[in-house]
């Protein structure tokens, strides 16, 4: 529904405001004249990431209430199942857009340049983005469910784990055993004789194993998610601070 806005909207931030606020002074130079001022270096630096990060968050939960609000006119397809979907609602866009911000703002302390700053941002950003979606799998335990129609459960707003199969006599296997039903080979109609295939293995007492998180988690997921971006946020304020006081020469 949102294409690459779960991931574009924090990596702009991080690029356009993260970056360049450290990484603009260092290629200019106008660091030292900045920081030797009335004011202390840690004073500009504490106030500057305090205020933009406030910004930051104020501006990620406008955004959520926004798509909120938006929904029902584009329809609602469910809010947790889908990625994007989920990163544009509720404490999410906060999160990400801080997480963002103070990657960009490391980047460019780290780094003393503004482009290659913004780089860092987007790679960093796509790479979490997937690398948290993968590891909310283990967020909580997951639903099991045993059905003859596995697809009436991947078209609700769940988020899939596992699947596996029943025999008739119950022992959960990965794959049915060869010749337990018979499978065509015609390419060309690979998805009907799947579906005969599965039908057959129904018909003769195998069920699906379906493993998945339902809709219920939301906000067990959200606030998990922005635990760990906060928490990485803190690391790289931590980190930016360090790199700049030990760099103001």
């Amino acid at each position: 529904m949102y294409g690459w806005l779960p991931i574009g909207a924090p990596a702009l931030i991080g690029a356009f405001w993260g970056a360049p606020l450290l990484g603009k002074e260092f290629e200019r130079g106008t660091n030292k004249l900045a920081w030797t001022q009335a004011v202390p270096l840690r004073r500009w630096l504490g106030v500057k990431l305090a205020l933009l990060a406030v910004a930051v968050m104020l501006g990620g939960l406008a955004l959520s209430a926004m798509v909120s609000a938006w929904r029902p006119i584009f329809g609602d397809r469910g809010s947790f199942g889908n990625l994007g979907d989920f990163n544009m609602l509720g404490v999410a866009p906060a999160a990400w857009w801080l997480f963002a911000f103070m990657v960009g703002t490391a980047a460019g302390a780290v780094l003393r340049r503004t482009l290659p700053a913004m780089a860092v941002v987007v790679a960093v950003v796509s790479v979490v983005t997937f690398g948290l979606f993968s590891l909310s799998d283990h967020y909580a335990e997951p639903t099991r469910l045993v059905t003859a129609d596995a697809t009436a459960t991947y078209t609700g707003d769940v988020r899939l784990v596992g699947k596996a199969w029943v025999d008739p006599t119950g022992t959960e296997m990965g794959s049915p055993p060869q010749g337990a039903c018979p499978r065509g080979t015609d390419v060309g109609r690979a998805n009907a004789l799947q579906e005969a295939y599965e039908r057959c293995l129904v018909d003769k007492g195998y069920r699906h194993v379906v493993y998945l998180h339902g809709p219920e988690q939301f906000w067990r997921f959200q606030w998990t998610d922005a635990a760990i971006l906060f928490a990485g946020s803190l690391l790289l304020a931590g980190l930016t601070a360090r790199r700049t006081t030990r760099r103001r020469a």
